[in-house]
């Protein structure tokens, strides 16, 4: 990087970020920060810590030149063990914040994005700094992760959690959802006077679209899948529907993931016949594309804060069928879908074929204008920068 002239940037640590191996990591979080406008210069840090296979741990910082500028720190380490990868993750976020700091000055703001396993040791570098610290969180740790850890455990993250959002240099907490909001605060001592609900971004291909409606009652999911997405229930309640629904829908899948070759497994053999297309990975504007033919979004979920994927197809005019858990009961409501107990494959039974009687009578375009007046980027950028002026004031 080469020293530029000195003008005014917030320096944004990204828990999650796209990449030319991951497109579709952490693109919310690319969506909120160019939301922004109060501050025009933005300088995104990702750090990612991949297995190496050399004899010894190497790290790069690379610097990308875009609409943001970017520093993605790559660390490849044989070893995990015996403190060394924290040792890494230090320095590679030090000597990234030194070239930013060095080529551009002071920041007048760290917006954190997710305090994650890694990027915690980021905060724990800014956090005594002169720029005061935002944090926006999507994360589940808070109401799921922790309580997979041993009691132990629990009690040391708590504690750590606690001191974090009662340190006076965070100056606001930008969850995104009321219910992440109350569990900030009630279990994790966020002052709240300074927590305020700004929910995710639906990209501007979203939109609605008056579509032709085929004889099938055709039915979309997307997702980036992985635990605690649950398509195994989905499947279940088809093949529990049976010959009932299987010639009556057509089915469009989207995502990549860890579970995904068992779906693809799922849909060779126990679906076999059934009208189900896998299309893998796609870019936005495909999705929405496939959103609005849709008749209905499903997104079957164990536990969720606000999925992204609801607040766009509700901006297509899609109606959603997904569970009443966690934040997506903020999103959907009669008017426009339909919500059953997670994990509860009878009741999403009865959701699916409630959805299937009914879809075609919601009004698709009042669903997209009450939508987009939530999750606009010029909305959502407004709330951000409502929340930075009042810190940096």
């Amino acid at each position: 990087m080469t020293q530029t002239q000195h003008i005014p940037y917030v320096l944004h640590v990204a828990a999650w970020w796209p990449t030319a191996e991951k497109p579709g990591n952490g693109l919310f979080i690319g969506a909120h920060i160019r939301s922004i406008q109060s501050i025009k210069k933005h300088v995104v840090v990702y750090l990612k810590i991949e297995k190496g296979n050399g004899l010894f741990p190497s790290s790069e910082v690379e610097h990308i030149q875009g609409d943001l500028e970017e520093l993605i720190i790559r660390i490849k380490t044989p070893i995990r063990r015996f403190g060394i990868d924290k040792m890494l993750v230090n320095r590679g976020y030090k000597k990234a914040f030194d070239l930013i700091r060095t080529a551009h000055g002071t920041p007048v703001l760290h917006h954190i994005h997710v305090r994650s396993h890694l990027s915690k040791f980021a905060i724990a570098q800014l956090i005594d700094l002169p720029s005061p610290m935002v944090l926006t969180e999507h994360f589940s740790f808070y109401h799921r992760g922790i309580y997979d850890l041993p009691k132990r455990e629990q009690d040391s993250h708590r504690k750590e959690l606690k001191a974090f959002f009662s340190d006076p240099n965070l100056k606001a907490v930008m969850p995104v959802s009321d219910e992440l909001r109350r569990i900030l605060i009630q279990q994790f001592s966020a002052r709240p006077n300074e927590v305020r609900v700004i929910p995710n971004i639906a990209d501007p291909c979203f939109q609605y679209a008056e579509t032709p409606r085929s004889d099938k009652i055709k039915i979309a999911l997307v997702a980036a899948w992985h635990y605690p997405k649950n398509p195994f229930i989905f499947f279940d309640a088809l093949l529990g529907l049976g010959q009932k629904v299987k010639n009556q829908i057509s089915i469009d899948i989207v995502g990549h993931g860890s579970q995904l070759e068992k779906m693809q497994s799922i849909v060779e053999s126990s679906l076999a016949g059934w009208d189900i297309t896998m299309h893998g990975y796609m870019t936005k504007p495909n999705i929405a594309r496939i959103m609005q033919r849709a008749d209905f979004f499903c997104h079957p979920t164990d536990q969720e804060n606000l999925p992204t994927v609801i607040a766009e197809s509700l901006c297509c005019g899609t109606p959603v069928l997904s569970m009443n858990v966690n934040g997506i009961p903020e999103m959907i409501n009669s008017t426009n879908g339909h919500l059953v107990k997670a994990k509860d494959i009878n009741d999403l039974k009865k959701g699916i074929s409630q959805m299937m009687d009914t879809c075609r009578e919601f009004d698709r375009i009042g669903i997209s204008q009450a939508a987009h007046e939530n999750y606009d980027a010029s909305v959502v950028g407004k709330a951000i920068d409502d929340v930075y002026f009042e810190v940096l004031k």
